[in-house]
């Protein structure tokens, strides 16, 4: 796990970690893709190299989630579903009720914080389980269907903390607890495919001074079908999680291996693996001894992250048919993907020689093209893309500060700001997800400083009854080429922070947690 300690925390500041409101963490986390070898550094576009034209964008429409009464509401990410194909938001929002379990509480406020719903034009407090309990979604599907996670108002006997459990709300708002397995106290829903299979993890009894997601216990990964919850098994150690879930039923997680830790990785060997007609399978790694699947597509390839051997680096892999390959890098020692599209696109980050630059790439048909930073900035991160090949990410000082959001399309980037129309000003400080109907998942401090969660809308055709889009339907913005000329150098990037000094970053989204893990305050 070194080489993903120093990569991760480099990256630490770059996802904004700090949160009003915190959520599950998983030790997990990147993409998939498909190629027929190890990827040709060389192989580089520059990233408005597509199209001769300057570029062409929609307006915007921006709209303010809100909360329930308290100050914030949070965006899940990367790597989950945070609005739907149909145009449904599914987050979580702080309300103004007093926490009961302080100074156990979820976020700093100790506000009681519950899932959150936005379908046209309106937001829906999902609740929770009976009692005042904190509650947050974490994944929907295109038929409408949340999932997440609930404190029951019972105490966890052996941590003294609130119990949580998985839960599923319904298309009309109903929620039902999923409960837990081998007498565990906590249990979480993390994904749902559009079949409405879901896959989460629980803990049981047994303590596991390593494990992956429940504090001081061991965590097995569930699948929920027909209403009926199974144990996916280990790869042999005394933990799994799971990461996504495709549509054919296929799940992709990682797995310990054994039960004794590394010198070099301070855990028990940790492999990727696929599960499908009720086999956990390894993916193997790529000489190291951490790695991790993070998605995977309607094709049934694996993508993620792993340690190379000696556990000093590491780099993105591409599994199928058998057979793992690497992806390679930008130039630098590491790189990471979030997300590829069943149209074989893939999005990512990379670093560049001498690991203090990095930028957001896009892969295809086998070439990486480097989505180049805001002019000023200097460093990018790309974290969604959809089916038309439409991609959001942040740009940023490369030491944490995000300074602009971008959309890349047609071979253009943009800043996101200069897009929106006229209404409610925000700072930036996140964007995770972007729907095939160009729906923009984001976040950032709105004028009195609180985190909220935002929907970016564009005005076409396709949203031209959306209020406040009518009189701007089609209407472009002319953006030129808004991206720096080239590659800054490290020699400007002043005091990068020390590997060595950033922690591990929690690798799955942003809202809802576990008792037991740490929770996070809003970006400062």
């Amino acid at each position: 796990m070194a080489a993903m300690q120093a990569w991760c925390a480099r990256h630490v500041a770059e996802q904004n970690l700090k949160r009003k409101v915190g959520r599950y963490a998983a030790a997990l986390g990147f993409i998939v893709l498909m190629f027929p070898g190890p990827i040709n550094a060389q192989k580089i576009e520059e990233s408005n190299s597509e199209h001769g034209e300057r570029g062409q964008h929609h307006r915007y429409k921006l709209v303010d989630i809100g909360t329930f009464g308290g100050p914030n509401s949070v965006l899940n990410g990367p790597s989950t579903i945070d609005v739907n194909n149909q145009g449904i938001y599914a987050g979580q929002a702080e309300t103004g009720t007093p926490d009961p379990n302080a100074p156990n509480c979820q976020n700093p406020e100790c506000l009681i914080y519950h899932a959150q719903k936005w379908q046209d034009g309106k937001a829906f407090d999902l609740g929770s389980l009976p009692g005042i309990n904190d509650s947050g979604a974490s994944c929907v599907n295109d038929r409408g269907i949340i999932i997440g996670g609930s404190q029951n108002g019972a105490i966890d006997p052996f941590t003294g903390l609130p119990e949580d459990h998985a839960v599923v709300w319904s298309k009309d708002g109903r929620i039902f607890d999923l409960g837990t397995l081998d007498g565990g106290t906590h249990s979480f829903a993390s994904f749902i495919n559009n079949r409405n299979e879901i896959i989460g993890s629980y803990s049981n009894t047994t303590p596991d001074p390593y494990s992956m997601q429940f504090a001081g216990y061991q965590t097995h990964a569930f699948l929920w079908r027909d209403g009926k919850k199974a144990d996916l098994g280990t790869l042999g150690g005394p933990d799994a999680f799971p990461q996504i879930l495709n549509d054919r039923g296929q799940i992709a997680g990682a797995s310990y291996t054994d039960n004794l830790p590394n010198s070099t990785t301070g855990v028990p060997t940790q492999a990727p693996f696929i599960w499908e007609n009720g086999e956990m399978r390894s993916l193997g790694t790529l000489g190291g001894r951490f790695g991790y699947a993070n998605w995977i597509n309607s094709r049934g390839q694996v993508v993620g992250s792993s340690n190379l051997t000696g556990d000093t680096i590491s780099h993105a892999f591409i599994w199928e048919h058998g057979t793992m390959r690497d992806m390679g890098t930008l130039g630098g020692s590491t790189a990471e993907v979030f997300k590829i599209t069943d149209e074989g696109e893939a999005v990512g980050i990379s670093d560049f020689q001498g690991d203090m630059v990095h930028h957001g790439f896009r892969w295809k048909n086998g070439a990486l093209t480097d989505l180049k930073p805001v002019a000023g900035d200097f460093c990018t991160n790309a974290y969604g893309i959809n089916g038309h090949g439409q991609i959001v990410g942040t740009s940023t000082n490369c030491q944490g500060v995000v300074q602009h959001l971008f959309l890349w399309e047609d071979g253009n980037i943009a800043d996101l700001s200069t897009l929106l129309l006229p209404g409610p000003t925000i700072d930036f400080k996140d964007v995770y997800d972007i729907n095939d109907r160009g729906e923009i998942a984001a976040a950032g401090l709105v004028a009195n400083g609180d985190y909220h969660a935002v929907l970016l809308i564009p005005c076409d055709q396709a949203h031209s009854n959306v209020e406040g889009c009518k009189g701007h339907v089609d209407e472009m913005v002319d953006v030129g080429d808004p991206s720096n000329a080239a590659t800054q150098s490290e020699a400007q990037i002043s005091n990068p922070a020390s590997p060595a000094t950033r922690v591990v970053r929690e690798r799955k989204g942003r809202g809802y947690h576990v008792q037991g893990r740490p929770s996070r305050g809003k970006p400062q």
